[in-house]
């Protein structure tokens, strides 16, 4: 759940993201058994299963720019719609379950999970709308 400054934000984006295509937003509480890393991956694994292609967000993956993800999501829209993107918990995400998922970054900088949420889903409405033609976004 997103601390209660960033809620509306993430509804705003996610109500935004549900009127141009089929979004779902699954979200879980953190694990606090002896190995939560691993218990993700493995929730993770499970409910990405029928999904072909998983990313992760991850600090080591490259970095794209808005254009990119505008082009990713017109590929995706054409070959394979159904995409899962995952963001872990605090302490990031299981090291084999990046390994079995294509990748991308945020940038460089440490977000908290919940503000990397509300960056990606704005990411993916900005990229729908450069898409679509939309004026919402307009270069920098």
């Amino acid at each position: 759940m997103a601390p209660r400054a960033l809620q509306p934000a993430q509804e705003e984006y996610a109500d935004r993201l549900r009127r141009l295509c089929r979004f779902e937003l699954d979200e879980h509480p953190e694990d606090k058994s002896n190995s939560p890393l691993e218990r993700e991956a493995d929730l993770v694994r499970k409910r990405t299963e029928t999904f072909p292609l998983r990313i992760c967000l991850d600090s080591r993956g490259v970095a794209w720019s808005s254009e990119r993800w505008a082009k990713e999501l017109e590929l995706w829209r054409r070959e394979q719609p159904n995409v899962a993107l995952v963001i872990g918990s605090a302490d990031g995400l299981h090291p084999e379950l990046v390994r079995q998922s294509s990748t991308v970054s945020l940038g460089p900088i440490t977000l908290p999970h919940s503000l990397a949420r509300v960056v990606l889903l704005e990411q993916l409405y900005r990229a729908h709308t450069l898409v679509l033609g939309h004026p919402y976004h307009s270069g920098h």
